[in-house]
């Protein structure tokens, strides 16, 4: 299908997903799911979908939420998306993530955000708990089988706006405690090249498990737990950039094969 807005579902209501598939589809803005509404996300997969790509912000997200729009993911996957910014989903409103998979979507060559953007620091906001992963998404990749690959990793991309002629970026909020599987990929904006504790990334977040479940898209820099703070911080790494040494073994289960790094400080196999 194709649309002007939302390429299957232009919402104003309620909907909730618990299975099936979301493909195939194209729009303007939102190229599978256009959110005015409330959309409840709780299984089933959204794939092979884009929004058409002129290099302007009205063409952007696989899932487009609007200001007045709120994403409920507790489960299912995003994956194999494409569009000018916001490959797997483009936040405007609230986008609530407590589980579920955003890999393997890509933006536009130079743009950000192949599996998030979240836009607005005034109205956006992204809330993240449990088993929550985004990881492994890129801009300007190839479609190889159902995902991109290559490009530029840009997952969870914070949008930078100035305070005081000082660059930061709208932080998250920890909503919940973080599952053991979570793990989000963050990237910012490549002129802030932030001193010392670096800029927070996230509200006050103690006692929520997140340490060593949020890394860097960009390995000159890390996603750290500050504990004066108490806060998710970015700054520039401390630590020299991660090999991995993968295992000879393969590991599988329903929907991927894959080696598991040797390495016992691996931040992420």
């Amino acid at each position: 299908n194709s649309a002007d807005r939302g390429g299957a579902i232009c919402l104003n209501g309620e909907f909730n997903m618990y299975d099936g598939e979301i493909y195939g589809n194209s729009a303007n803005c939102g190229g599978a799911i256009y959110l005015n509404g409330e959309f409840n996300m709780y299984g089933g997969e959204i794939y092979g979908n884009h929004a058409t790509t002129d290099n302007t912000w009205s063409n952007s997200g696989t899932v487009y939420v609007s200001q007045s729009g709120t994403f409920n993911m507790h489960g299912g996957k995003i994956y194999g998306n494409y569009a000018e910014y916001g490959g797997g989903v483009f936040n405007g409103g609230t986008f609530n993530m407590s589980g579920g998979e955003i890999t393997g979507n890509s933006s536009q060559s130079g743009c950000r955000g192949g599996g998030v953007y979240n836009y607005n620091s005034t109205s956006s906001k992204v809330l993240l708990s449990g088993n929550a992963i985004i990881r492994g998404n890129c801009s300007g990749g190839t479609k190889i089988g159902d995902k991109y690959e290559g490009g530029v990793a840009t997952d969870l991309y914070l949008r930078d706006y100035e305070v005081n002629g000082s660059s930061t970026v709208t932080p998250v909020e920890i909503a919940d405690t973080m599952g053991d599987s979570a793990r989000i990929y963050i990237s910012i904006y490549e002129g802030i090249s932030p001193d010392g504790d670096g800029i927070a990334v996230s509200t006050e977040c103690a006692g929520k498990n997140v340490e060593n479940k949020f890394f860097s898209d960009n390995a000159s820099y890390e996603v750290y737990y500050n504990e004066s703070k108490k806060q998710l911080m970015y700054r520039q790494s401390t630590t020299p950039a991660h090999t991995h040494k993968w295992s000879k073994e393969w590991n599988h289960n329903a929907g991927y094969h894959w080696h598991e790094c040797e390495n016992a400080d691996c931040p992420g196999s």
